[in-house]
């Protein structure tokens, strides 16, 4: 979701040639068929000058091999996505060893922890010199300020909600930290996009409200951001699911 309309997210693809061969020469790649856009929008991500943004829950980095991160790391390269989000990482301290040198991303990881948690983001290299403040110390979200040329701050969130009902405490202080920074980032005058696995979906949420009926605590968060005139950028620069 995001805040401003000064840029259009979308994702990217190269020519049908080059996409062939490249994954002809890398079977293992996660997704071949990512493409949700119609020529006309991709070309304009090739030739434009577009920033692009992702993100995916992950269910795990993989700890055995380096195979999964492997096949993230090279599916987001070759779609050329600038900021890619991952959530539910499950990561230990050693991840941010594993793809230190890596020629595209820099990558920024939460503390590390044991539970079902953790979360990444992946930066291209390009837009990571732009970065001057880094937010990881919890383990269900970071934030990363970057500072533009044109007295642009743009803030990236990162976030893996809890979804366990049960576990009501959790949730409401979640929810007030995520808020907390949104609004002082509207006082510093940073434009934001909050990405990453909400675990509740807004469609949802608006058919329950016209059915007149109380939407569970999962749903407060993206309630408090329509609130906040955020978007749902997927449904903008999208047809199809």
């Amino acid at each position: 979701m995001n805040n401003t309309n000064n840029k259009q997210l979308l994702t990217v693809d190269l020519n049908k040639k080059q996409r062939e061969l490249y994954i002809k020469q890398n079977n293992y790649i996660l997704d071949h068929n990512l493409e949700l856009l119609e020529a006309t929008k991709q070309q304009t991500i090739l030739l434009g000058n577009t920033i692009t943004f992702a993100t995916t829950n992950i269910r795990g980095i993989g700890f055995k091999d380096n195979l999964k991160s492997r096949q993230i790391y090279d599916t987001f390269k070759y779609y050329k996505i600038d900021f890619v989000g991952l959530t539910e990482t499950l990561h230990n301290n050693k991840v941010s060893f594993r793809h230190k040198n890596d020629e595209f991303y820099e990558s920024y990881w939460t503390n590390a922890t044991e539970k079902c948690t953790g979360v990444g983001l992946l930066v291209n290299k390009y837009w990571a010199k732009y970065i001057q403040r880094i937010n990881n110390k919890w383990d269900r979200y970071l934030t990363v300020d970057l500072f533009l040329s044109g007295k642009v701050k743009l803030k990236v969130i990162v976030i893996y909600a809890p979804s366990n009902i049960q576990h009501l405490e959790e949730i409401k202080e979640f929810n007030k930290d995520i808020l907390n920074i949104l609004d002082c980032s509207k006082k510093e005058k940073f434009s934001v996009l909050i990405m990453g696995d909400f675990n509740a979906d807004p469609d949802k949420l608006n058919d329950l409200l016209l059915d007149n009926k109380n939407p569970s605590i999962k749903y407060q968060l993206i309630s408090s951001l329509k609130n906040r005139n955020f978007h749902k950028s997927f449904r903008q620069c999208h047809t199809d699911d």
